[in-house]
């Protein structure tokens, strides 16, 4: 079973390092589970900032950054992710929405 999480970024770049931190035990466990940040034209150094935590902590194989070319709000944020993860050639089976003040508790994604 896969899992597609969006977290959508708006200069909370500490928040949502934070959140994909708490999400790397659920990953490590579950496996199958994919993350895109979508930044929403934050207009700080929030991508750079997420790219090397990115970088930094070996997320790469399961975490993405998608700097979008437009703040659209929330909602388009998250479908600028859903959509080409629901195109792609292996669709998510769920997709999970997070704020970037999530912390991710154990068994918070369960499959």
């Amino acid at each position: 079973m896969n899992v597609l999480i969006v977290i959508v970024n708006y200069r909370t770049a500490d928040l949502t390092v934070d959140c994909l931190r708490s999400l790397t035990d659920e990953v490590n466990s579950l496996g199958g589970i994919r993350v895109v940040v979508t930044d929403n034209q934050s207009g700080d150094d929030s991508p750079t900032k997420i790219h090397r935590a990115i970088d930094d902590n070996n997320w790469g194989g399961w975490a993405s950054l998608m700097p979008l070319a437009r703040n659209g709000g929330f909602a388009y944020g998250n479908n600028e992710a859903i959509r080409p993860g629901l195109a792609g050639d292996d669709p998510p089976d769920f997709v999970l929405l997070l704020n970037p003040d999530t912390v991710v508790r154990p068994g918070a994604v369960i499959k």
